[in-house]
């Protein structure tokens, strides 16, 4: 390999594989673009938050250090902010265990066997207050003895836990499809495999009908309305972060080839951001700072693009089990509860580990070999729809940003 990113590139055996990347962003863009007028509208009308001329967001006003998952910042933005349109979930009564245990009990339904006692007892172990405040979230490990796997995870409860918790189970499902392969094939068909079937059953338990048949929604009847908002918290979550996923790498994979040097790191990525995410630093940033460095994985030089594959194929997974389930109408109202069929083509794709190419074992679970948007395009359209009339003709940003920050009022 000529370089480091070379090397990281050659997991997906593809040569093409950049070209396909940006054939994907490209895509996904009109939709995030749409997401994005629409905050940027409603914190400057509705909370007089000052926007650049050039039409970026200023990073520290979209709810975390990094700007790039946005669902904090929900209730500053939601559509109807009416009571009865509420979203968040009810957990009366129930610990972090009761959430792991609706989860496995979720994948018993689908023909998974269930987890023993043995994991609940000695295997699941939850985070300290200090982690707690830090917005920890869930994590898995796969021991390599065959039946031992881990669970770390947060002791709060709540909607990001419950759905969390379905999402790491199903990892350790996969895990323990595949532990029967020999060592060296025990692991996902590449990086972004093991968060994207996290990903597909965690959008099947995101379904506003089935939170309201168990008892957990909140508002007693779902509306047109109800759908928007809950769907407008799942793009600000997945659909933001998005371009942030895509970006990183393609700034660190400059770095690697020596097309970006150390004279203008900071430059670099700030004109990627600006340019690619609609972002802008919330203040004067100078050649010898260095941004980047404060994301962990570019700290801990771990690769990062599996997010933005992942999240992509996610949605692309769920529509193929929601077709094989037979599931009538719109993708986002797709609930697999109790569908050993869908549970049966999952398993045999998980099963395979990583004995076959990540494009066959893709193939073998959709009958596809390459990753699409279009499913993801499809969940959001009662969104899209709605965000397209609101816009109007105003969204989308000019390629460069002014890093003096000049706004208007």
């Amino acid at each position: 390999f000529r370089d480091l990113g070379e090397q990281w590139v050659s997991r997906y055996e593809s040569r093409s594989f950049r070209v396909e990347l940006q054939h994907l962003y490209s895509q996904i863009r009109p939709l995030y673009e749409q997401l994005h007028a629409f905050v940027r509208k409603t914190l400057k009308t509705m909370h007089r938050i000052p926007m650049l001329r050039t039409g970026q967001i200023p990073a520290h006003v979209l709810g975390n250090m990094m700007a790039d998952e946005w669902s904090k910042i929900y209730t500053n933005v939601v559509i109807f902010n009416e009571s009865s349109n509420d979203i968040k979930l009810k957990f009366r009564d129930l610990s972090a265990r009761d959430l792991v245990e609706m989860a496995d009990d979720y994948l018993l339904s689908l023909g998974f066997d269930q987890l023993d006692k043995t994991f609940y007892k000695a295997r699941i172990r939850y985070s300290s207050k200090q982690g707690e405040q830090a917005g920890f979230r869930a994590f898995v490990f796969d021991l390599f003895d065959q039946k031992d796997y881990r669970l770390v995870g947060p002791r709060t409860v709540g909607d990001t836990q419950f759905y969390d918790a379905h999402n790491k189970i199903t990892q350790i499902h996969y895990f323990m499809q595949y532990r029967n392969q020999p060592v060296i094939y025990r692991e996902p068909a590449n990086d972004a495999f093991l968060e994207a079937v996290g990903g597909a059953i965690e959008l099947s338990v995101r379904n506003l009908d089935y939170l309201k048949k168990i008892r957990l929604l909140r508002t007693r009847q779902i509306t047109h309305r109800t759908r928007i908002n809950y769907q407008l918290m799942i793009a600000l979550e997945k659909v933001a972060l998005l371009p942030f996923a895509y970006l990183v790498d393609e700034w660190r994979w400059s770095v690697f080839n020596g097309s970006t040097t150390a004279d203008n790191y900071n430059q670099v990525w700030w004109r990627l951001r600006c340019d690619l995410q609609g972002v802008s630093p919330p203040v004067h940033r100078l050649d010898n700072d260095f941004d980047p460095g404060a994301l962990l994985e570019i700290a801990t030089n771990k690769p990062y693009i599996k997010h933005f594959i992942s999240t992509i194929l996610q949605f692309q997974i769920y529509k193929r089990l929601c077709n094989i389930a037979q599931h009538k109408g719109p993708l986002h109202k797709c609930n697999l509860k109790n569908n050993i069929e869908a549970g049966d083509k999952l398993r045999a794709m998980m099963k395979l580990g990583s004995s076959v190419t990540w494009k066959t074992a893709l193939k073998e679970l959709t009958g596809q070999v390459r990753i699409q948007a279009s499913p993801m395009i499809e969940y959001f359209q009662p969104l899209l729809r709605y965000l397209r009339e609101k816009n109007g003709n105003e969204y989308g940003w000019q390629p460069a940003c002014d890093m003096r920050i000049k706004v208007s009022g």
